[in-house]
């Protein structure tokens, strides 16, 4: 019996990419068109911050953060936009129309943060410190050859970072204590920015002065003998331990990979999962010959009731959002308590499809590499952003569907076992 539900969940798993690449189909021209404006957003506020960078670093590390902010927007309405072509989430969803617009605006401002999160473990928020990084760099390199600035290219005080990074998140940590989030879009908004800025300014801190760091570590009387000896001393281990040393060797390649094939696609699911859980309507218990019809009295106190509740969980979800570390811990535990009735199986076969994402980004790559050929570094440096922007294309186009897709399914058990549930006490009850 368990062997059978472990195939059937097994089963029902591998039909997600057929229903993926319906919703892809359905719509791949919005799909494509939001996702192009939100790259193009993201290219765009990179290049004001190279060119304002030349005149101000501190004003171009406050530009930088708009950049992940604007492709993390367009995510979430690329994914609301595939809502009613799911089976599931597009019955169990119900947002009012005249709360249409209130709730989106809550939601969205709500779920950046979590975004950023799955954002960051996907590399994308180091890429983009390091694009920026790059261009200003070489910016500076070709127009001002024999007098190179590159503190151009961050802060270049380490106490006025450091003083930068704590004044955010303490702002941060005051939005979340006196629940400014609930008064509209602008805080959550402001929330989601702080927490962008401490992050890329840390990043591109980290990136700037650990090379240093390791330079000058390496270099000491002490360090250098001992860390050289280390190196010798594991090498000689694993060569004489024998299968040991090679299953060492191989745990260290598998654990340098769990990022792409576990780590990042659940990111993705418990996402997906807090974004259609959220404004999930309440779990009907009324049957169907109860149920009022349209237009009468019950039914519109019923829709009342329903605006209510949709909005009051979207504030929820923005409150907590604003709250530093913990509120993105929170969502993420949540969303995994969701997505844990579908079942371990399930999540691995979902893990192991997700690779296609990082397939078709590289495909892409490695596609446009050879159309172009070998350039000169400045031709090759203008025409990068171009193939960087679709790979992310064509890596959203194919995680996006497959997220919605997955999710929509695994929602499904967690409220069929809720309702069987009710059922259940309501007949121990009668």
């Amino acid at each position: 019996m368990a062997v059978n539900n472990l195939l059937k969940a097994g089963m029902e798993s591998l039909s997600i990419p057929r229903d993926a690449l319906r919703l892809a189909l359905r719509h791949a021209p919005a799909l494509i068109s939001v996702l192009c404006v939100a790259l193009g957003l993201r290219s765009a506020v990179l290049w004001l911050a190279v060119v304002v960078s030349d005149h101000s670093p501190f004003a171009a590390t406050l530009l930088v953060p708009f950049a992940p902010l604007a492709v993390m927007c367009g995510l979430i309405i690329a994914l609301w936009i595939m809502q009613p072509s799911l089976p599931f989430l597009s019955n169990a969803i119900k947002t009012p129309g005249s709360y249409l617009n209130t709730t989106r605006l809550l939601t969205i401002g709500g779920l950046l943060i979590p975004f950023l999160t799955v954002y960051s473990s996907n590399g994308l928020l180091k890429e983009d410190v390091r694009s920026f990084i790059y261009d200003a760099t070489l910016d500076e390199s070709v127009n001002n050859f024999l007098f190179t600035d590159f503190s151009r290219v961050i802060i270049d005080d380490t106490r006025l970072t450091l003083i930068l990074i704590i004044t955010v998140l303490l702002i941060r940590k005051a939005i979340g204590y006196f629940g400014l989030g609930e008064r509209g879009f602008g805080f959550a908004s402001l929330s989601a920015y702080l927490e962008t800025l401490w992050m890329v300014t840390l990043s591109a801190m980290l990136t700037t002065n650990v090379d240093k760091f390791q330079e000058w570590l390496m270099t000491r009387a002490v360090v250098a003998p001992a860390y050289h000896n280390f190196l010798e001393a594991k090498a000689i281990v694993i060569e004489n331990a024998g299968l040991l040393g090679k299953a060492y060797v191989a745990a260290g390649t598998i654990a340098g990979k769990l990022d792409d094939v576990i780590v990042v696609p659940l990111a993705w699911l418990t996402l997906g999962a807090v974004l259609f859980g959220t404004t999930l309507a309440p779990k009907a218990t009324s049957s169907a010959s109860d149920s009022p019809t349209k237009g009468s009295p019950r039914h519109a106190k019923r829709s009342r009731r329903a605006m209510r509740v949709t909005t009051a969980q979207a504030r929820e979800l923005l409150d907590t959002a604003a709250q530093p570390i913990a509120g993105p811990i929170k969502l993420a535990w949540q969303g995994v308590q969701k997505l844990a009735v579908a079942g371990i199986v399930p999540m691995i076969v979902f893990c192991l499809i997700f690779i296609l994402c990082s397939l078709a980004e590289l495909g892409t790559v490695y596609a446009a590499r050879a159309i172009i050929g070998p350039q000169p570094l400045l031709k090759s440096a203008a025409l990068w952003p171009y193939v960087s922007n679709v790979a992310r294309l064509a890596y959203f186009f194919v995680a996006l569907p497959l997220l919605a897709a997955a999710v929509d399914r695994y929602l499904r058990h967690s409220y069929a076992d809720d309702a069987a549930q009710t059922a259940e006490d309501k007949l121990v009850n009668a």
